[in-house]
């Protein structure tokens, strides 16, 4: 990115600005020099280990939970087609970027309202069905009034670190992981490829956590039997 539209992207970098005593556009030119290294540095450890278990991947022998197993398991769903919709992009979208076709992850909230059914990879319970089930009632709420998918809310951390008792949100962001890491390995269970990081949960620093309206399709128990 350019440094207007990387700023723009990611309002709140803008905030560190003010804590340096050099010229703003100075400061700014730093901060994104810093993260241009750190994400050249990220980009070079993971070409070397692509090439270092080259095998293990065209195998599929990784752990779905492994980084390399997530980053190209993302790269390959966007090569598969999964292009870029002119028609969705948005300048009201939180994180700025244009949405992406992936495949669509259907789920079910058991009536018990203790389990998440993922069709086709399985049952989430406890902690993990809990935060789906958390996140619902704002995702359902934006489907029923039609919004795009770039305009679903965020439930801010600190709500949802409420909804889910009280905890810290150091606790909270653990639990995010746990749930992506289960989904990921009930997909990989049933034969699935692992989806991306965010395919069920997409949260962003500013704004919290949501169901990814692009993938996630929450439907009835019974249209879930009906499809298998």
């Amino acid at each position: 990115m350019a440094g207007d539209t990387f700023f723009a992207h990611y309002g709140e970098v803008s905030r560190i600005v003010a804590y340096f005593a050099e010229p703003a556009g100075e400061v700014a030119e730093r901060i994104l020099g810093l993260l241009r290294r750190h994400s050249a540095g990220v980009c070079d450890v993971i070409d070397r280990a692509i090439a270092e278990h080259a095998s293990a991947l065209r195998e599929g022998s990784l752990p779905p939970t492994a980084l390399l197993t997530l980053v190209t398991s993302r790269a390959a769903a966007i090569q598969r087609g999964r292009t870029v919709d002119p028609g969705q992009v948005s300048g009201k979208s939180p994180e700025g970027a244009a949405r992406l076709h992936t495949q669509v992850i259907r789920i079910a909230i058991h009536p018990n309202g203790r389990e998440i059914i993922i069709e086709g990879w399985g049952r989430l319970r406890n902690a993990s069905a809990e935060l789906l089930i958390s996140l619902a009632p704002p995702h359902e709420k934006a489907i029923s009034e039609r919004r795009a998918p770039e305009n679903h809310p965020f439930t801010a951390t600190r709500r949802l670190a409420g909804m889910l008792g009280e905890v810290r949100e150091e606790t909270l962001r653990r639990r995010v992981l746990r749930c992506r890491t289960m989904i990921a390995q009930l997909a990989q269970n049933a034969g699935a490829v692992a989806p991306a990081l965010d395919a069920v949960i997409e949260n962003n620093q500013s704004h919290g956590y949501r169901l990814n309206p692009d993938t996630v399709r929450i439907v009835a128990i019974t249209e879930l039997t009906a499809s298998k």
